[in-house]
């Protein structure tokens, strides 16, 4: 009888320490990752995933092609910024006859995404602790797969960038 009871004490107490063990977010873990950019220690960026070049996405047609990349940022400055610059994120191509392209961000694109799914956007106020997921859109003339890289300038609206990373991408086939 004693072992009975003991066990049906033991069974919830064991199911609270379960969850311990679910997977930690890589963003916040101190090891290498490949996905995961410190720009500071307080602006961090992990790619979610390799990006893709379609014809259309969020039901809207692209003139050539859409580049889309989903990121997490991570804010953890003391002090809150009224949104991130759209200038933030840059898209750079090197063609195959090494000549070098800088695309802007399609911030029109990016919000609509954005708001689809529920998420902060770019002009949500940052405050210590954001954890922000973003699906990034980008015009691009190609479809291309080689030679692709974020630029991440992360700023506040309207001031100079923090830092600057180029981070290399590997676009999947689709």
């Amino acid at each position: 009888m004693k072992k009975v009871l003991l066990f049906f004490i033991l069974i919830p107490l064991f199911s609270l320490v379960l969850p311990c063990f679910a997977e930690v977010d890589p963003i916040l873990i101190k090891k290498p990752n490949p996905y995961v950019h410190e720009c500071t220690e307080e602006l961090v960026i992990e790619t979610l995933g390799d990006p893709i070049i379609v014809d259309s996405t969020g039901n809207v047609i692209a003139d050539n092609y859409f580049f889309v990349l989903k990121i997490e940022f991570l804010y953890l400055q003391d002090w809150p910024w009224d949104g991130l610059d759209k200038s933030s994120f840059l898209l750079r191509h090197v063609h195959n006859d090494g000549s070098e392209e800088i695309i802007p961000l399609n911030y029109m694109m990016t919000s609509m995404l954005g708001i689809k799914n529920g998420w902060k956007t770019m002009a949500d106020q940052y405050e210590l602790g954001t954890l922000v997921k973003m699906n990034l859109v980008f015009d691009v003339n190609t479809n291309e797969k080689n030679g692709w890289s974020l630029v991440f300038r992360p700023a506040e609206r309207g001031d100079a960038p923090s830092c600057e990373l180029n981070i290399p991408l590997n676009v999947r086939k689709y």
